[in-house]
């Protein structure tokens, strides 16, 4: 066999050594903090990754999961920022003593049978466009249904929709390559909250915002007399992106 042929064999082998890799390629912690909105956050990187058992995070947000309180009496949150599949970067954030629920090993892509898996693309593409145009009552109408379909075929209900859609809807979604646009925003307590989205992204100039949160400037107060927060979900240069801001302090974007 010639030299020629042996290296057009090894150099075919390296690519498709190289391209199976990339399709299997997992979610990848970057980084991830702990803290009270703008104020000084902790990096518990190390203590997450170390927190990865079967390929998932799965434990409930407690200064002692964590091993730190970096502002005592507060109530905190912890973000997670992740590189997806697609190398795009998506943040996930977590309220104190809620539960993370993340998968790094895509479990569920190509689980549904075929005629299952292409009812739920139609309806996860239409969820992507609903969220899109802010249509709240179609993107409630669309979780219902793939929701649905998820329970008919085993798949636990806190699975990520992402995770069970097909692998060309694993993109950034169209139109949001640039710029910023605020997906959702939600303005209240534990316990009531409102939608404005809308006042938010029309306050957005020069893909910024910059905006004192108060019940005044948002234009609304569910629930006067209490302390109340801001919680934004956001995508700005094809990153998803989730913060959030207690009352009476700055809210700043990006």
């Amino acid at each position: 066999m010639s030299k020629k042929l042996w290296r057009d064999i090894a150099f075919g082998l390296i690519v498709a050594c190289v391209a199976a890799a990339a399709v299997a390629q997992d979610r990848v912690i970057l980084s991830a903090d702990y803290g009270v909105s703008n104020r000084y956050r902790a990096d518990v990187t190390a203590q997450v990754q170390a927190m990865v058992q079967g390929r998932a995070l799965n434990f409930v947000v407690t200064n002692q999961a964590l091993g730190i309180d970096p502002d005592r009496g507060q109530r905190k949150n912890l973000c997670i920022r992740v590189r997806e599949r697609n190398a795009r970067v998506s943040q996930y954030c977590f309220q104190e003593n809620e539960t993370v629920n993340l998968r790094f090993d895509w479990q569920y892509e190509r689980a549904l049978p075929d005629d299952e898996q292409r009812r739920y693309d139609d309806a996860y593409g239409r969820w992507l466009g609903a969220r899109h145009r802010q249509d709240w009552d179609d993107v409630d109408i669309l979780e219902k249904l793939m929701r649905e379909i998820m329970y008919a075929n085993h798949i636990p209900p806190e699975t990520p929709f992402d995770d069970v859609a097909s692998p060309r809807w694993d993109r950034p979604r169209e139109g949001w390559e640039r710029g910023l646009h605020i997906e959702r925003a939600l303005y209240g307590t534990d316990t009531r909250t409102v939608d404005v989205t809308s006042r938010l992204q029309s306050m957005v100039r020069d893909d910024r915002l910059e905006l004192h949160v108060t019940a005044d400037n948002i234009g609304t107060d569910p629930a006067e007399g209490r302390f109340k927060r801001l919680y934004v979900t956001y995508f700005f240069g094809g990153q998803r992106r989730e913060i959030a801001v207690d009352e009476k302090s700055m809210l700043r974007i990006p």
